[in-house]
């Protein structure tokens, strides 16, 4: 498992482990969490139980830009080697150097990089979901705009939709013979 942006939500998968080794003590995930911020770093160690410090890696990364076909988004530098199957997202501040808005990218690296179907909690990031469903689609992206979280159920590589291929053939006759309905409002 993987958390994007440590918090209490660290305790609550912390939580969450121990219950399921209670239940299988084969159990153990590896789970690692990841901030940006040294402050929310150093907060988070202090406060996180002691019984819970064997559960949880917590590591300070630093942020970088990415982009993958037309979306630019903000992720973590280090990204730790999986394969992860789970991944919460709670950060990073996905706001670029320049203040505009972006999305947290994150997820769209373990997608790419893993073997296995990618799961994952999206917390109130909902330019994040946005992104993920035009390149997932809503099958497998969805959100529930009163409790801001969205999921994403099972993504592979090769689900993730490149925006740079060139358009389909049928796409190119229907827009060269006319049948392509392209209507476009005169702005004042």
């Amino acid at each position: 498992m993987v958390e994007c942006g440590t918090g209490l939500s660290t305790v609550v998968i912390c939580k969450a482990i121990e219950q399921l080794k209670s239940i299988d003590s084969s159990y153990s995930p590896t789970f690692v969490s990841l901030e940006s911020e040294e402050f929310y770093l150093q907060h988070a160690q202090d406060l996180l139980p002691d019984k819970y410090k064997f559960y949880v890696e917590i590591r300070h990364s630093e942020l970088v830009e990415d982009v993958y076909s037309m979306f630019r988004g903000i992720r973590y530098k280090d990204v730790p080697a999986g394969p992860y199957d789970f991944i919460f997202v709670d950060g990073p501040d996905y706001k670029t150097d320049k203040g505009g808005p972006s999305f947290c990218f994150d997820l769209i690296k373990y997608i790419e990089n893993s073997t296995a179907p990618v799961y994952a909690v999206i917390d109130t990031r909902v330019s994040t979901v946005y992104v993920l469903q035009k390149l997932l689609g809503k099958k497998l992206v969805s959100y529930n705009g009163i409790s801001r979280v969205g999921s994403v159920l099972g993504a592979k590589k090769s689900d993730l939709l490149s925006l740079t291929e060139p358009p389909s053939a049928h796409f190119v006759q229907k827009l060269t013979n006319g049948t392509l309905d392209l209507k476009f409002k005169k702005t004042v």
